[in-house]
């Protein structure tokens, strides 16, 4: 015996549950806009009470009042159907959002009681003595109303919210939007892929970044959205991708155009502006310059290489140099490359290398392409090792005790001068650069060896006191201006004492330094005087014998 069977629907169960698979409470708002759109309407005014939301507009009204309440049947005619993708079921959301709906177009009204209609009763359309121009739907109930100006924020018509007119700053405008073959894009002038996306006129997609965003349309004959509350787009992966490839292409284009439009005499504002522009979008169109703007070169001059300081944050805001290289000019300069956002334990070596050298440090160049001409030139700054060599070494000890500020016990070599050799990882080989330095302000500190080599200089002191301000010997957790002071008075008593070749030399500096750089009274001329030091060298008794 055959059997058949067929696909049904049991009404009674699917009208009393349809109403669940509405998740939004107010998603009967933009599907009544909406109906007011298709209508042909030019304005739409909401007006709001306690318990009541009423929608007006002035579009063509309603035909066939029956086709409100059947499921998929739309009243628009064929061409709105296929241009809109009108599927019949948005009424139905007030259905079940409100107690009591009231309908008027034409000179016909109903007033349906929303129980009733679920109950399986009929409701009568009545004729009304005025006419009514376009739709009048007034709904009493509980509501949320708070999303009013959202739902009007990108909507195609001009919208009147409790006699205000409502902020459409998204909505589609074509002076302001471009033409793509997914619709209309009005882009950020911060320049982004983070867009918000609307589909007839209700926003259906935004990017979950923060800060600026592109203001998307969607052309409504392509696209659909999920049923019944439309706010989620069909195949929404797929679309995005569109969107963004789109917006990567456009931003790659303009930037070839601005990058042929520029030369190394252009204002630096603008060869600044090209390339942070063009570094974000399309790298590679600027490999065919012969020019790099400054201002992605540290200013080593304002570096101070600290002593003793693992860390010296700069919270990535390094100074940086002004105007522009040319490529041929830079053939001969020691050229570094790194991407820190501050001086570690690690890139020291090379950054003191490079200051001392008078090099270049060229940094955040992970945005620029792998191909440009200036990696060629760059050695990396994050693998880079420094070599020390004291010249004419006279004497090693046991460096300054100072607030116990180093965990590991450190040296003293006091020298002529020093040999800096660095190796470094230049295009995956290594290589090796060296300077020699006889200037007592660079005297530094090798993390490697833990030894400082301390350059010796007529009349260098001042220098000195000035660079151990500068490197930070005292304890950098006190910030103890009194203590910073006696830090630094008895490190430059370790210096006197150990440069000093025997006692006499040493006193004869430290009267020099000490006495003679005050005004001496005259009846001290000619005079004997009887003095005595503590083992920090501070003098602590002075007398007329």
């Amino acid at each position: 015996m055959e059997r058949h069977i067929q696909l049904k629907i049991n009404e009674n169960n699917l009208l009393s549950r349809l109403g669940e698979s509405f998740t939004n409470k107010d998603t009967f708002i933009k599907e009544i806009m909406q109906n007011a759109q298709r209508s042909g309407a030019t304005q739409l005014e909401i007006n709001t009470t306690d318990n009541t939301i009423s929608f007006i507009d002035n579009g063509n009204g309603i035909n066939d009042f029956q086709s409100l309440l059947t499921v998929a049947k739309s009243s628009w005619d064929i061409d709105i159907i296929k241009k809109t993708n009108a599927f019949g079921i948005g009424f139905l959301s007030s259905i079940y959002a409100a107690d009591i709906v009231e309908v008027r177009s034409g000179n016909s009204f109903v007033r349906l009681k929303t129980q009733d209609l679920l109950d399986g009763k009929s409701s009568l359309v009545q004729t009304s003595y005025s006419e009514t121009k376009g739709t009048v739907i007034i709904l009493t109930g509980d509501f949320e109303t708070k999303n009013l100006e959202f739902y009007a924020a990108g909507f195609s018509i001009p919208v009147i919210i409790n006699g205000i007119n409502a902020h459409r700053d998204n909505a589609l405008n074509e002076d302001y939007f471009i033409k793509a073959d997914f619709g209309w894009v009005k882009l950020h002038e911060c320049a982004t892929t983070n867009s918000k996306i609307y589909l007839q006129g209700q926003e259906i997609y935004k990017s979950i970044l923060a800060g600026a965003k592109n203001i998307i349309h969607l052309d409504d004959t392509k696209f659909l959205a999920r049923l019944p509350d439309r706010d989620k787009l069909i195949d929404e992966a797929v679309v995005l991708k569109k969107i963004d490839d789109w917006i990567r292409l456009y931003y790659q284009r303009k930037v070839q155009k601005e990058v042929e439009a520029i030369n190394k005499d252009s204002a630096i504002d603008k060869i600044e502006s090209v390339f942070n522009f063009a570094k974000k979008w399309n790298s590679e169109a600027l490999n065919s310059l012969d020019f790099i703007p400054a201002h992605d070169f540290i200013d080593m001059s304002e570096i101070d290489l600290r002593i003793g300081h693992y860390e010296y944050e700069y919270e990535n805001d390094w100074e940086v140099l002004s105007g522009v290289f040319i490529r041929d000019n830079l053939k001969n300069k020691n050229i570094f490359k790194t991407s820190q956002e501050y001086i570690d334990e690690e890139s020291m070596d090379c950054f003191t290398f490079c200051k001392i050298s008078e090099g270049m440090m060229f940094f955040n160049y992970n945005n620029y392409d792998e191909g440009h001409w200036i990696f060629s030139m760059a050695s990396d700054a994050n693998n880079a090792a420094l070599k020390v060599r004291a010249i004419n070494s006279h004497k090693k000890v046991d460096g300054p005790d100072i607030n116990n500020w180093l965990w590991r016990k450190t040296y003293a070599n006091f020298c002529k001068g020093y040999h800096l050799t660095l190796v470094f990882d230049k295009n995956g080989k290594y290589e090796e650069k060296s300077i020699s330095v006889r200037q007592a302000q660079d005297s530094i500190f090798s993390h490697t060896m833990h030894e400082y080599f301390i350059v010796d200089a007529n009349n260098s002191y001042k220098a000195l006191e000035a660079l151990f301000s500068s490197i930070g010997f005292f304890n950098e957790c006190s910030h103890n201006e009194s203590e910073e002071n006696a830090s630094s008075d008895i490190f430059m008593a370790f210096i006197r004492r150990n440069r000093a070749s025997n006692n006499i030399d040493l006193l004869r500096e430290l009267l020099t330094s000490e006495i003679r750089q005050s005004i001496v009274p005259n009846e001290l001329v000619g005079k004997k005087l009887s003095f005595r030091w503590d083992k920090e060298l501070n003098l602590i008794d002075l007398k007329v014998v």
